[in-house]
């Protein structure tokens, strides 16, 4: 894998993980709990583009090429 893909690579698949992972959460305590139970739709991370800058903030130096 060229260099200047893994840091995409690993932000599309850490993202994946841990958005499928609080889904799953989620669903679990709504299902047992006395609310209604709520499932969020998948997501693909893939075509994800950075957010634009909001003025105050500080820039993390990360995002997509």
């Amino acid at each position: 894998m060229p260099d200047e893909r893994v840091g995409q690579f690993a932000l599309v698949n850490g993202a994946s993980v841990l958005f499928g992972t609080a889904r799953e959460v989620l669903r679990s305590v709504m299902t047992n709990g006395p609310y209604e139970p709520i499932l969020l739709p998948t997501v693909c991370f893939l075509d994800a583009k950075p957010e634009a800058a909001i003025p105050g903030l500080p820039a993390l130096g990360i995002g997509f090429r």
